[in-house]
């Protein structure tokens, strides 16, 4: 976390702070290096782990959608599967 914080400030630093959909583009990359690391050990999961994963990123699919209902006023529809 540190590294992005000091990757931001040089950004901002050359004039290319990030836009609104560098972010949402972080935070998408953010959750799916999550989802990977919730895969180590996969085949000795059960279904309780699979559950709670699959919640996981339909919550962060759910916050990602509202964000991006936000920033495009509300054109956006969006369909999980």
């Amino acid at each position: 976390m540190r590294h992005h914080a000091v990757q931001l400030r040089a950004m901002v630093a050359i004039g290319q702070s990030p836009a609104e959909s560098k972010r949402l583009l972080r935070k998408i990359h953010t959750g799916l290096a999550e989802v990977a690391g919730m895969m180590f050990g996969a085949e000795k999961m059960d279904d309780t782990v699979i559950h709670v994963t699959a919640s996981s990123i339909t919550e962060r699919t759910s916050e990602i959608e509202g964000l991006l209902k936000w920033l495009i006023g509300g054109c956006f529809h969006f369909v999980a599967y």
